[in-house]
């Protein structure tokens, strides 16, 4: 099945892929035109939860300690607080992660129809604290939609830099512990490579503008004395981001030249696939579309067959040997065939 290409700001110098408006040709062949409107209240009603439940994170942290710093750190006080900081840190990346999404959404022009509203909120709220711009980051992903299942996919050649942890066969219980790892601080080199990835293509202001916000953020944390919040924040982005995004990461191209279908239930949407990042095929069919309308626009296609994730993840076991960043021979064939 031919994938459509992407939409955003179509007049976007910085689009370099001659990406083509997904609008018209939906308004043309289907009804998802109507769901691809822009809403900045929903995309910031979705933004302010997830740094909600940071901050509250982040204050459990703060008062387990400090009921264990009053206690003159006694066994039990400590080990309460040593639990509820690292349960923190777990909460905190999987947020981490969720904003991220959003800022995906930012660089299809999903917040608002203004392009320098659009890209100011995308970058202050959801990319700057991260350290990469809109800009970078636009590139990144519109090739990945232009180029997707090829050599020039840089989602592929990021799997290659990963390697071997997408290595294919694998079991669930392999996926699993492959994310646990990262909850140590195993794979963050493949963070550190994706983000430097990016920054080498931001513009001037997104290489400068992280500097100066976190600069901004380091002067209110000095005066209140407030310098845990930092090392919560990196501690999670070190930590527990990497974990559910190495989950998400499986459930979307591995093994593949298109995107995997799944269903998937509440509890995982909550901790590693969230805003609807489960509906990744939906998204890759129609692009304009924001999260919260792609379930809706999983009605416009019913010919692909819809997988569980148990079966996703119980199906990779039962796949040949396949490097990270490759796709397998039966997918290179059916590409071949449909082309």
């Amino acid at each position: 099945m031919t994938m459509h290409n992407v939409r955003s700001f179509p007049k976007d110098a910085e689009q370099s892929h001659d990406v083509v408006s997904l609008k018209a040709r939906t308004e043309a062949i289907l009804p998802a035109a109507s769901l691809s409107n822009p809403s900045a209240a929903r995309w910031l009603g979705a933004l302010a939860a997830d740094y909600a439940i940071v901050g509250l994170a982040m204050a459990a942290a703060y008062s387990a300690f400090a009921v264990a710093q009053k206690s003159g750190f006694a066994a039990m006080p400590l080990i309460g607080a040593v639990v509820v900081i690292v349960l923190a840190v777990i909460i905190i990346g999987t947020r981490q992660h969720a904003i991220m999404i959003l800022a995906h959404d930012g660089s299809h022009g999903q917040v608002s129809r203004n392009r320098r509203l659009n890209d100011l909120l995308t970058n202050l709220l959801s990319l700057w604290p991260f350290g990469v711009g809109l800009s970078g980051y636009r590139k990144f992903h519109f090739a990945h939609h232009r180029y997707m299942g090829t050599d020039a996919d840089p989602e592929y050649i990021h799997k290659k830099k990963s390697a071997p942890a997408y290595d294919l066969p694998a079991t669930p219980g392999h996926i699993v512990r492959l994310a646990l790892t990262a909850l140590f601080g195993e794979g963050s080199d493949d963070q550190i490579y994706f983000i430097f990835y990016v920054m080498a293509r931001d513009n001037l202001r997104d290489k400068v503008a992280p500097v100066l916000v976190w600069g901004a953020i380091d002067l209110v944390l000095w005066h209140f004395n407030a310098w845990w919040v930092a090392a919560l924040w990196f501690s999670a982005l070190a930590t527990s981001f990497g974990a559910v995004f190495r989950l998400r990461v499986w459930t979307e191209h591995v093994g593949t030249a298109g995107v995997h279908r799944i269903s998937a239930r509440w509890i995982y949407r909550l901790i590693f696939l969230p805003h609807n990042t489960w509906c990744h095929f939906e998204h890759h069919r129609f692009p304009s579309v924001p999260f919260w309308n792609l379930p809706k626009a999983r009605a416009l296609e019913t010919a692909t067959p819809v997988d569980t994730l148990e079966t996703l993840f119980s199906s990779y076991a039962g796949y040949d040997v396949v490097p990270s960043g490759e796709i397998a021979a039966k997918a290179v064939e059916d590409r071949k065939a449909a082309a």
